[in-house]
């Protein structure tokens, strides 16, 4: 039961995001203290499952204190941002400087939302709701006739109602490019009618609220079926090696074990996608163990 365990630690201890594997630390830890209970003797292993589970205490420690610190540094630049544009707001009046420095702002937003699309989503909305604010405070709309809103109004009505059908739809990778592409849209067309403003705002932050959650279910289930991917195709992996070709001495058992093999082999291709972390180590393992069993054969 230990070297299940032990096996499972330092295939964690190898992976770069140990974040992603909170739940299956967890499992472990169950694991091994439900083995415990049922040990009436000590085990050389027990000890070494203690070490390897401090190891990884002090990786994900290590890793949550990086993450904090990137969403800190990342949260002080938005919210520095948010203060240029509630001052550029207050202040402006110029409108061809107002309009050259509020692209420059949108400009660092963007990049920063490249660090963290999905986080902060509290000053997301409020740089959102900025951006509208300043279209009606920098006394740009005598200059903005009245067909202007309502082509502005129509646009984001289109936008809403694409927000809504994707509510309604599975979530994919290409979903959430094409949220993202709206919600660039959205930002980038400018104001509409006054009283049309909350009932606009309040829909479209609904949505992308619904679309949000999906989306983190979605990669949580995702992540998890990557996980069991590994686990699948090492258990292959494991097979071929136990095989232990170099002592076959017919070729009654040539067919019998290449016959398994060749049968494991279709079973890889339809397991399905690994984290990406272990993509390339796995398939080197899985590929040289193959080519050394048809290597054997082909010397037999």
């Amino acid at each position: 039961m230990y070297n299940s365990i032990i096996q499972d630690l330092k295939f964690l201890l190898k992976s770069e995001d140990i974040l992603q594997h909170i739940k299956m630390i967890k499992e472990i830890k169950e694991k091994f203290n439900l083995t415990n209970n049922q040990k009436t003797t000590e085990d050389i292993n027990q000890f070494l499952v203690q070490d390897l589970l401090s190891e990884i205490e002090k990786k994900v420690d290590i890793q949550l204190r990086v993450l904090k610190d990137k969403e800190k540094k990342l949260k002080t630049k938005k919210e520095e941002l948010i203060e240029q544009l509630s001052e550029l707001i207050k202040n402006e009046e110029n409108i061809g400087k107002a309009f050259s420095s509020i692209k420059i702002i949108r400009e660092k937003w963007n990049h920063e939302n490249k660090k963290g699309s999905f986080k902060l989503k509290d000053l997301d909305s409020k740089f959102s709701k900025l951006i509208e604010d300043f279209y009606y405070n920098i006394k740009i709309y005598k200059a903005i006739k009245d067909h202007d809103l309502k082509r502005n109004q129509q646009l984001k009505k289109t936008i809403l109602e694409k927000l809504k059908a994707c509510t309604n739809q599975s979530v994919s990778r290409n979903l959430m490019s094409e949220i993202k592409k709206l919600k660039n849209e959205w930002e980038g067309i400018g104001p509409i009618k006054k009283e049309k403003q909350k009932e606009y705002w309040s829909n479209y932050h609904s949505f992308l609220e619904i679309l949000y959650n999906n989306f983190n279910k979605y990669k949580a289930s995702e992540r998890e079926q990557q996980i069991e991917n590994l686990k699948e195709k090492n258990k292959i992996i494991t097979l071929i090696k136990t095989l232990d070709v170099s002592k076959i001495k017919s070729h009654k058992e040539w067919k019998i074990k290449t016959d398994i093999i060749i049968a494991n082999q279709k079973k890889w291709k339809f397991i399905g996608h690994v984290p990406l972390e272990n993509k390339n180590e796995i398939w080197l393992v899985y590929k040289n163990i193959c080519d050394e069993v048809f290597q054997f054969k082909k010397t037999f």
